[in-house]
């Protein structure tokens, strides 16, 4: 059976491009990096730091909070 242009364009518009791959990859590694980092803090520096870069508390807000 012969796939028709139109069928093997549209295989070819969800390949990744190099440069996508490298940067997904990056991203992918970075984002390990961090749970890893994660899992060996303390739950009140856990606490800390998904107020600073998740609420986007500032560090006079959070040392209230504490």
């Amino acid at each position: 059976m012969e796939s028709t242009y139109d069928e093997r364009a549209k295989f070819e518009d969800t390949l990744i491009d190099g440069n996508d791959l490298t940067e997904f990859l990056e991203h992918d590694y970075k984002f390990d990096q961090i749970q890893k980092a994660m899992k060996e803090l303390d739950d009140t520096d856990k606490d800390i730091v998904y107020r600073k870069f998740i609420e986007e508390k500032s560090y006079e807000e959070i040392s209230f909070l504490l």
